[in-house]
């Protein structure tokens, strides 16, 4: 494992270490979950670029606007179970669902 000196204005330096306090994590734990959340932002980044320069402008747009308003719109959830809600053909909730399967 390498070992990295960063340069940090101390009020931010404070700020991170009363949030990695907050957290229940060392300040180690939370800049190295930092950088894997923007590295994974960033791959996220390219494979769209490189997915967007094989594909068609004419079929995205195409698809885009066929699900767009119901992809952009939030899904309910059950707050205490993050259960997905069961929706009725014009999106109304019918029931809320009180079991999560994890992989």
């Amino acid at each position: 494992m390498a070992a990295m000196t960063i340069r940090l204005p101390d009020e931010k330096q404070k700020r991170l270490a009363q949030l990695a306090k907050h957290l229940g994590v060392s300040l180690n734990k939370l800049i190295d979950e930092f950088a894997t959340i923007r590295l994974a932002q960033f791959d996220a980044e390219i494979r769209f670029r490189h997915l967007a320069q094989k594909g068609s402008i004419q079929q995205g747009l195409k698809s885009s606007t066929n699900s767009t308003a119901h992809s952009l719109r939030p899904k309910p959830t059950n707050a205490k179970t993050a259960a997905p809600a069961s929706e009725d053909a014009e999106g109304g909730i019918l029931a809320i669902g009180a079991s999560v399967v994890c992989a």
